[in-house]
């Protein structure tokens, strides 16, 4: 996946749904192929904007491929709610990029494991696009991360790191009735007890 440009989507621009088979007409083409476990040959100077719902995510299945995923210089900008919903999901890698504009959050990761940011811009709301924008859903989040990893039994696995991530433009400034949080560390809804169970690295 190279240059492509998913744009006004009504749902989301990119889905990886991932199963364990090929669950469409072209499955005799591979039979025995995983998607679930598949690693992309390359996913490079992609674009995603204006999507009603999630910009990219795996929910609900997830995406665990074999070798880390990385998708380099991803764009994704003025999202009707998320940039990007990870969900039961592993070795992915964001390398370079950015997200700005989101209503609610550019990227959320939820029961995810070895997932690592590096080197990409995360804007709030910037000032030519404040007036086109609803502020209304509450308070907007750079990247939030909850408790629950995938892998719970295992101890040693990583869950998220972020290195030199620059989130910027977050606070009241672009409105008036909600505020911005550049990290936010989430509940632990999706299990029974309130732990951080998850090795995680900001750097």
């Amino acid at each position: 996946f190279e240059g492509n440009v998913m744009a006004g989507s009504e749902h989301y621009g990119f889905f990886i749904e991932g199963h364990r088979k090929i669950n469409s007409p072209s499955r005799y083409q591979n039979p025995d192929l995983n998607p679930m476990k598949t690693s992309p040959i390359l996913f490079k100077d992609n674009t995603i904007h204006g999507s009603k719902a999630f910009g990219m995510t795996t929910y609900p299945k997830g995406w665990n491929p074999p070798t880390t995923a990385v998708l380099e210089n991803l764009r994704v900008y003025r999202g009707l709610t998320t940039g990007m919903f990870i969900h039961n999901s592993g070795k992915i890698t964001w390398q370079g990029g950015y997200f700005l504009n989101h209503r609610h959050t550019a990227i959320e990761m939820d029961g995810a494991d070895e997932l690592t940011v590096i080197g990409t811009a995360i804007v709030d709301r910037t000032a030519s696009d404040s007036n086109m924008m609803s502020c209304s859903g509450g308070n907007r989040r750079g990247i939030m991360i909850h408790p629950a990893k995938q892998n719970r039994m295992n101890t040693t696995i990583m869950g998220t790191t972020l290195l030199n991530v620059d989130m910027s433009e977050f606070g009241k400034n672009r409105c008036e009735t909600w505020g911005g949080f550049p990290l936010q560390l989430g509940d632990s809804f999706m299990i029974d007890k309130p732990v951080w169970d998850i090795p995680t690295l900001f750097n």
